[in-house]
């Protein structure tokens, strides 16, 4: 797998580690995941999202980091700063690290505004996007405004190319997966977009937590599973 199409799943999975329940003090979520390309693991990732309720509204906090190694020849490593109010994004920074090569992402909303730039590797570039132009970011969580047996097609904003792409989206079923020698309740979701196309299995319950993606791009096969899960706070 390419250190181009590593960044999309990675996020793919972040977009759906976002709370649902409305609490009166921050909820707090960890989660280790393990990536598979080819059935050999070749990464993990570790993500913590604290959700909590303000006078303005509901806003999300995600921290995630992972590593990668593709073989002898690349060593990627990276983390991201996530901010999300009830209006979508709110503010993004990513740093990602591919062997000695850094490339940092930055976006914050203003009003109708987000300004998103880029830096690192031969790249210098920034604009601003209008909020009207997407329906969501990459990393807000989507799923869970689909009902069963409905397709949603999506204009998302690709935080890892800063670009405006398609998704649809698929709730095809309900399905019992194992984890942690419990068969647990979750939804199938089908996505496509240019760049990758697979399935995810979420919790039905108010956190819609992802279980488990098993996707496929340009370059082969991944998959990417749940390992560990500890919530705090109600």
């Amino acid at each position: 797998m390419k250190k181009k199409q590593i960044g999309v799943f990675l996020l793919m999975v972040m977009l759906s580690l976002a709370f649902i329940l409305i609490a009166e003090k921050p909820q707090v979520t960890k989660l280790n995941y393990s990536i598979y390309g080819d059935k050999v693991k070749m990464g993990s990732i570790k993500t913590v999202n604290e959700r909590s309720v303000t006078a303005a509204g509901t806003v999300k906090h995600i921290e995630s980091s992972w590593k990668i190694s593709l073989g002898k020849a690349i060593s990627i490593k990276g983390r991201v700063d996530v901010v999300i109010d009830d209006k979508g994004l709110l503010s993004y920074a990513s740093e990602t690290t591919t062997n000695d090569q850094s490339v940092k992402i930055t976006g914050s909303r203003s009003g109708e505004q987000i300004a998103l730039s880029i830096k690192g590797s031969g790249i210098d570039f920034a604009f601003l996007l209008q909020r009207k132009d997407y329906d969501f970011s990459s990393l807000e969580d989507v799923h869970c405004l689909i009902k069963r047996g409905e397709i949603k097609i999506l204009r998302i904003l690709d935080l890892e190319v800063l670009k405006v792409v398609t998704w649809k989206l698929s709730y095809l079923r309900d399905e019992k997966l194992e984890f942690k020698g419990e068969k647990v309740p979750c939804m199938v979701i089908e996505f496509e977009s240019d760049k990758s196309n697979g399935r995810r299995w979420l919790t039905l319950d108010d956190q819609a937590m992802l279980l488990k993606e098993v996707g496929t791009n340009q370059d082969g096969p991944y998959t990417v599973l749940l390992t560990k899960w500890k919530t705090k706070g109600k």
